[in-house]
């Protein structure tokens, strides 16, 4: 309405009567109609679906004239009062198309279980979601038409906000020189999210899903809508010789309002102040009375080494590469940073990880002595940093795959006190629970960890995946997998777990993925590293694998 009310006007009439034609034929009944949203009711499930495919068929073919809308689809009893309709499935049905983006279909499994096949319709499960007021958990399914665009209704949704500020961190933009500080703009954004997400205050959208976003120009309303969050930070970074200036602003997502801003022009030797500064406005600005010694914890940097700290920004970097050449440069850096200041804790966390690279990709000539050095590195972070959780992470991860299940969950509780939003911990504590045999609590938690990232890493749809083989539900194994941008380093599920469906050539197709990846792969190599408690579970996976085609 603000850029053209009487072509917003026009497109609604528009909408409203095809609204109207589509449900008459389909035999039902409009039961309310509001600016922007209609209510209907039909005589059954297929009726309802077959209009709701026709409605968005017709609107995504007139792509210049009208609006684009949600559509939910439930199916329960109601109380009827004259011509309005009441209850409980009303409330679930409205939550569920605010789940859906514009152009797309959502509906419930009870709507679905009703529904007979339709002609150019696929029905996607995305599983379960809390949604406000509704005190159970609602599994929605995507019915997904022929014509659909591939990009049309990607974004899966979460209108509602939750009760505490939450903010979505883009990624600094960099000017100057961006070949040799490549690194600086992301590390510095990493670690703004990691500094909030420490406060249990704030609600953080992760780093997988910040780094998918663009870093300025986007739109802030429709980044908000899309990933359920109040406020946006973004920010740039000019490179001027030996200093730098950065411009940071925090924005109201719905609407566009700025409500703080800060310029910073300092030597690079100041990086770290400005960091700090930039983090305790934003959580003075967004929930205020935080007690001091908090603050303290949660923004020390850790180190007054300005190289270190620049050399940690940089092995991370290459860290995240998953190549041996990298994981080797990426483990010199930390080393280096270490050389520089012994008590930079963030260092030996980073460096711990490197060596779990190391033990789990088999890179090192001697793996056990990989995992013994990061577990000496994990263990020597927490000393000098108690309250950092990627430290407890870490050795976590050291405790889990020498199947010590009990302290690594407790490492990994710990880690959660201290950094209560951060999805890989969230991921890493499931996968303890998972190998521990509680698949249903690992589910619980990894469905936290991607409310955190509504642009899902792979790491957590492969995890998520390792926990339905854990349930032996193979079909949702492969679903899950293949929805990662690169499903090879989930091929030696996919190929046990289409094994297992007798689907042997799609077992062939990625027991050949695997030994691609993995020349010299053996099955009894691999079992040796998984941490199982139970050796049900473990032959599973193995005679999946064998069957496979997989050497033993």
């Amino acid at each position: 309405m603000g850029r053209d009310e009487t072509g917003t006007f026009r497109a609604l009439k528009r909408s409203f009567a095809l609204f109207q034609e589509a449900v008459d034929r389909a035999g039902g009944r409009i039961v309310n109609l509001a600016a922007d949203s209609i209510l209907a009711e039909f005589p059954d499930c297929q009726q309802a679906a077959l209009c709701a495919i026709e409605i968005q068929s017709e609107l995504a073919a007139d792509d210049d004239k009208t609006l684009r809308y949600r559509i939910g689809l439930n199916r329960g009893t109601v109380l009827v009062d004259g011509d309005g309709i009441w209850g409980d499935a009303v409330n679930v049905t409205a939550r569920i198309q605010e789940q859906a983006a514009p152009g797309a279909i959502f509906a419930s499994e009870q709507f679905v279980e009703k529904l007979s096949p339709i002609d150019g319709l696929e029905c996607e499960d995305k599983g379960e979601v809390r949604v406000k007021n509704v005190s159970r958990p609602i599994r929605l399914w995507r019915l997904r038409r022929q014509d659909e665009p591939a990009d049309a209704g990607t974004v899966f949704t979460r209108i509602h906000l939750p009760g505490i500020p939450s903010i979505v961190v883009l990624p600094f933009g960099l000017r100057g020189e961006p070949g040799q500080y490549a690194y600086l703009a992301e590390g510095m954004t990493e670690d703004v999210i990691t500094d909030l997400s420490r406060f249990r205050e704030l609600f953080v959208i992760g780093r997988t899903t910040s780094f998918a976003l663009p870093s300025r120009g986007g739109n802030f309303q429709q980044i908000g809508r899309a990933l359920g969050v109040r406020y946006i930070l973004e920010g740039v970074v000019m490179i001027q010789g030996d200093r730098f200036r950065m411009n940071a602003n925090l924005v109201e997502a719905d609407t566009g309002f700025v409500a703080w801003s800060d310029r910073y022009h300092r030597g690079f030797a100041e990086l770290a102040e400005v960091q700090d500064d930039l983090t305790r406005q934003i959580v003075s600005h967004l929930v205020g009375g935080l007690v001091r010694h908090e603050e303290r914890k949660a923004l020390g940097r850790g180190t007054s080494n300005l190289e270190a700290y620049h050399l940690v920004l940089r092995g991370r970097y290459l860290l995240n590469r998953y190549d041996r050449e990298a994981n080797q440069q990426a483990r010199d850096l930390f080393q280096q940073a270490i050389d520089l200041d012994r008590n930079f804790a963030r260092a030996w966390a980073n460096l711990s990880r490197a060596y779990n690279h190391e033990w789990r990709y088999r890179w090192s000539e001697t793996p056990e002595r990989s995992m013994d050095l990061a577990q000496i590195c994990a263990e020597h972070a927490i000393g000098l940093d108690p309250s950092d959780a990627r430290a407890y992470g870490e050795l976590g991860w050291v405790q889990l795959y020498r199947a010590d299940r009990e302290r690594a969950l407790a490492t990994y509780e710990t880690a959660l006190r201290h950094n209560p939003n951060d999805s890989e911990i969230l991921s890493q504590l499931a996968i303890v629970h998972s190998y521990a045999g509680r698949p249903r609590e690992a589910e619980a938690l990894l469905e936290r960890a991607i409310q955190l990232e509504p642009d899902t890493p792979d790491i957590l749809f492969w995890r998520l995946g390792d926990v339905y083989f854990q349930m032996s539900d193979y079909r949702r194994v492969t679903e899950v997998i293949q929805k990662m941008r690169d499903p090879g380093e989930g091929a030696r599920l996919l190929a046990s777990a289409y094994a297992h469906l007798d689907m042997m050539d799609e077992a062939h197709r990625w027991r050949d993925e695997v030994l691609r990846r993995q020349p010299g792969f053996t099955v009894s190599n691999w079992m040796s590293t998984q941490p199982d408690a139970s050796d049900d579970d473990k032959e599973r996976f193995s005679s999946g694998m064998l069957k496979a085609g997989l050497p033993a």
